[in-house]
């Protein structure tokens, strides 16, 4: 009687965690879901389930042991240690719980491979677009009349409006904007962030234009090739010097000059082409401001990376497409596809202007007038259009196996970006920033919405053809947001990432659609009431838009990440550890600033996550840790740290924060169980943290039974030899690479190691690291006695060694299809 009342409490007490798994659950294979305390891995689960076929799961959790629970993902095969499914902890209990689940992680090597496949589908495809221009060449050709001599963009050059004289109006419209980047690159420069600096770090990743362009590096980013290799360039003709790269100095600025130039450039191209089109100087004004002194913009046009480039070239792609289209001048057609090809190898997301500008063609051709002229100016558009697309199709399948390799290097940064939101509330979003507006003002957004299709509309009447041609490629923005969102929400758990920046090509579409505000109907109408009232609407919308831009650059954009190295080389000692959280993913920018500026950059990383400074007496550092799978709490159980440095970037763009708060919020009150926070600074959009570890309970003189299984070698921390590498946890489950255990010296001098299944095994002495100026100890040969395999397998080993020394134990089993446990057992000592 008394056993079943002891069950039926039991029963009572557990509290149900009910979901399903969807997403990429079934690429996992069988796997069981367990439940953690907290986010650190180390701990055992305090329940377990099996994952149905259908990805459902049902824990029971006993609410005494915890109230929020961390779920993990543990398949049977192919991890070597649990993975998050969710950066925050669920109440105990929840029910009907929908988590997305990435596709499993693969080796470096194995994700950077290339196949034959994508490129036997790229050239079947060129083939059939070869065949599908011969056949409408052929069609259109019958049907065809010849072009009119006079057209309604009249001019002699091939690259127009690049090389055409420029009036004095376009020139004053875009000093506005070359005034704003200069003062703010030259004296309020603020040093390279994360984002910038992967650019800038793929520039050094080849030692040509076409080792640049397919380094992994590039690839694992879904990065475009062009602006790494303009960079690399850069870089050649005198971006590296003798006195290496500074934060704030000249060579940085450098590297920083083709988006400025690009910037201004794009500002000058943009007034340049609403003089043509409008032939009204205020509305050329309106569109330099409009343009060189939005936020977004603005935001990007004195850093590394290729945003202020790719609005240059979008609207250089529409001057020449609307030209050509008018003239048929084949020159400019072809001065089209490299302007296209360019932007397309510059940032990937440019294929929707681009497409865009194709799509807006078709529409003139199968809705507007197909009489003769139209069909010719069709045919001319067949081969530019055609060249642009075999360059989509040549390079297609390293585009595809950027975004594969993407999405699965940037798994642990899933978890740390805001839960996702409606669609609508998205798109919102980032039309909120593309006007200028305040956060919390996404409803205002309503008013430059409606000018902007008003001004559609005006542009409608006026000339279809230019008014497509800005149109069609601003309606695909919903097309790019899409397959953004859609992409987020499936690898990254159900979590979305705002990439305003992506939308700085459309700025100057979205000010010249603005401007037709203020066109008349015709071009032989002189302006009346109605388009003096539309002008000085679109003035209002520009004027503020501009002032809230310029105003931008006064505040500090970045994260402070040099003042934070600063401070952890000025204070650090030797064996403490360096943490960036959300995500260690962001360590990359922190470590070219605590990395020796020898370097000049940081590549890679070091082959582990031991950080080692020049020379005898400079500190020793671990980290920037960069695990890719266990939480920052279960690394911080290494016992090689004895201080732990914590960077929290708390970064907001335009006014929204980049990552989820909440996460790092959790993830310091995690490691305050074990560490103790010493000091705390803040500085712009980042904190940091010193911790020290709290006072523990003597260890006991001597310990029995220690044991190490291979497949949770993250449970036994102390034992690991070669740091934190996850590669090398994967290395060790699927069997390419030996064991390597460091025992640290126990009180006892002698101690028994015993490894089942039976296995290979050979231990050296390793001595422990120095501190500067110490000198390294120097154990005598350590003494190993292998005794005949038991009944079981198991193998075992005697060491004798000195007390305060080290060893390493390599094991290479025999076969790594069944796992195999490492035993550890201290002998106290002998009188």
């Amino acid at each position: 009687m008394s056993t079943v009342f002891v069950c039926l409490t039991t029963a009572v007490s557990a509290a149900p965690v009910r979901g399903k798994l969807t997403g990429s659950a079934e690429a996992w294979g069988p796997a069981s879901i367990e439940a953690y305390a907290s986010r650190d891995l180390t701990l055992a689960p305090v329940a377990t389930a099996r994952v149905g076929p259908d990805g459902t799961f049902d824990l029971d959790v006993d609410p005494a042991r915890a109230t929020h629970v961390q779920l993990a993902l543990w398949p049977d095969t192919g991890a070597p240690y649990p993975w998050l499914l969710h950066a925050l902890a669920v109440p105990v209990p929840s029910d009907g719980l929908t988590l997305a689940v990435p596709t499993p992680p693969g080796q470096r090597d194995e994700r950077q491979g290339r196949t034959t496949g994508g490129w036997l589908w790229s050239g079947a495809l060129l083939l059939a677009l070869l065949a599908l221009v011969v056949a409408l060449d052929r069609l259109l050709r019958r049907r065809e009349s010849p072009l009119p001599a006079t057209t309604s963009l009249p001019s002699l050059s091939p690259l127009w409006p690049l090389l055409a004289p420029s009036p004095l109006w376009a020139l004053l419209a875009t000093l506005p904007a070359a005034l704003v980047v200069g003062w703010a690159a030259g004296m309020f420069l603020e040093p390279f962030d994360l984002l910038e600096h992967t650019y800038f770090q793929e520039a050094f990743s080849g030692d040509s234009p076409w080792a640049v362009a397919t380094a992994p590096v590039v690839a694992e980013r879904a990065h475009a090739p062009g602006f790494a290799i303009l960079l690399w360039l850069v870089k050649e003709l005198g971006g590296e010097t003798a006195s290496g790269l500074g934060p704030g100095g000249w060579d940085e600025l450098l590297f920083r000059v083709p988006a400025m130039v690009a910037h201004v450039l794009g500002t000058w191209l943009t007034a340049r082409l609403a003089a043509r089109l409008t032939g009204s100087r205020a509305l050329t004004v309106l569109a330099g401001l409009a343009t060189g002194l939005a936020p977004l913009a603005l935001r990007y046009s004195r850093d590394a990376t290729p945003y202020s480039l790719v609005m240059a070239l979008s609207i250089a792609s529409t001057g020449l497409i609307a030209l050509a289209w008018h003239s048929g001048d084949r020159r400019t057609w072809l001065a089209w596809s490299a302007t296209a090809a360019l932007g397309f190898l510059t940032h990937y997301f440019t294929l929707f202007v681009f497409a865009g500008q194709a799509l807006a063609l078709f529409i003139l051709v199968v809705v507007g007038r197909r009489d003769g002229v139209t069909l010719a100016r069709a045919r001319r558009a067949l081969l530019p259009l055609a060249l642009f697309g075999a360059v989509l199709l040549l390079w297609g399948p390293e585009l595809v196996r950027a975004f594969r390799m993407s999405a699965e290097d940037n798994q642990a940064t899933r978890a740390v970006y805001p839960l996702a939101p409606s669609f609508f509330a998205f798109v919102l979003e980032h039309v909120r920033v593309v006007f200028g507006l305040p956060t919390g003002w996404e409803g205002a957004a309503a008013i430059p919405s409606l000018a902007l299709a008003v001004g559609a509309v005006r542009w409608l009447r006026r000339d279809r053809a230019v008014a497509l041609l800005l149109l069609v490629p601003l309606v695909l923005i919903f097309g790019l947001l899409a397959v953004s969102y859609g992409l987020h929400v499936k690898n990254f758990g159900g979590r979305v990432y705002f990439g305003y920046r992506w939308l700085a090509g459309y700025v100057p579409l979205f000010a010249l659609v603005l401007l037709g505000l203020g066109l008349p109907s015709s071009t032989a109408e002189t302006p009346g009431r109605l388009t003096l009232a539309g002008r000085a609407v679109a003035a209002a919308l520009i004027l503020g838009l501009a002032t809230s831009g310029a105003a931008g650059t006064f505040e500090p954009q970045r994260p402070a990440q040099d003042r934070a190295a600063s401070r952890i080389r000025l204070a650090a000692r030797s064996g403490d550890g360096v943490a960036v959280l959300p995500a260690p993913f962001y360590s990359v920018g922190l470590a070219f600033y605590l990395h020796d500026r020898d370097r000049k950059y940081v590549h890679q990383g070091p082959s582990n996550w031991s950080y080692w400074g020049r020379g005898p007496n400079s500190l020793r550092l671990y980290g920037p840790i960069r695990s890719y799978g266990l939480p920052i709490e279960t690394l911080a159980r290494q016992p090689s740290l004895e201080r732990l440095w914590v960077v929290t970037l708390r970064e907001r763009l335009f006014g929204h924060a980049e990552f989820e708060d909440a996460v790092s919020d959790e993830t310091l009150a995690a490691l305050d169980v074990t560490w103790q926070r010493q000091r705390r600074l803040t500085l712009p959009f980042l904190e940091l943290s010193l911790y020290t570890r709290r006072q523990q309970e003597p260890a006991p003189t001597w310990t029995t039974g220690i044991t190490i299984d291979s497949t949770r070698l993250y449970r036994s921390l102390a034992w690991l030899p070669r740091g934190l590498d996850p590669d090398w946890f994967i290395d060790v489950f699927r069997g390419k690479a030996p064991i390597d255990l460091r025992l640290p010296s126990p009180p006892a001098p002698q101690f028994t190691v015993t490894i089942t299944p039976a296995g290979a095994a050979t231990v050296a002495p390793m001595p422990r690291d120095s501190h500067p100026g110490e000198a390294r100890l120097q154990p005598p040969p350590v003494t190993v006695t292998a005794a005949e395999d038991a009944a079981d397998g198991s193998t075992r080993f005697d060491v004798l060694r000195p007390d305060h020394a080290e060893v390493e134990l390599r094991v290479t089993p025999v076969a790594r299809a069944r796992p195999f446990v490492v035993t550890l057992i201290t002998q106290p000592p002998v009188h």
